[in-house]
């Protein structure tokens, strides 16, 4: 049993909130809410705090969307979807965590009809905690 002095977690919704489908071509607006809680026993020192949201094909990111800079400035553009990752620094679990919305959009020469999984991911230097209870995902179809 791992026990973690500090607690990420992240949950992901749109906005408006609890969008299930979006019509080829047209945006849709995420919002990410970090969290990070931790026991007042324990002496933190700021550790970046990291946020990486997958996309996965047909959804892409609307360029200059997110409410924060992304760490690189633009998503890294994978095979298997896109990558939009943001580091929260000297972060420490007293501290306020500033939600982020961004944009996305469905490729619209897709033929996809299925579900379109849209992941996110936290980590924390002091949180040893599996990465499913540091993770969100939000279904698109």
């Amino acid at each position: 049993m791992t026990v973690s002095s500090a607690l990420a977690r992240i949950s992901k919704d749109t906005v408006p909130s609890s969008v299930s489908s979006v019509q080829l071509g047209k945006d849709i607006t995420f919002i990410l809410k970090p969290t990070l809680s931790g026991s007042t026993s324990v002496s933190f020192s700021g550790s970046d705090y990291v946020i990486r949201d997958t996309m996965v094909y047909p959804l892409y990111y609307v360029y200059g969307s997110s409410s924060l800079p992304l760490d690189t400035g633009y998503p890294l553009v994978t095979a298997t979807g896109t990558i939009l990752q943001w580091t929260l620094k000297n972060i420490t679990p007293s501290s306020t965590l500033p939600q982020i919305t961004y944009k996305a959009n469905t490729e619209t020469t897709s033929n996809t009809l299925a579900v379109i999984p849209n992941t996110v991911v936290v980590s924390y230097p002091y949180d040893a905690s599996p990465e499913s209870l540091r993770t969100d995902v939000y279904n698109i179809a």
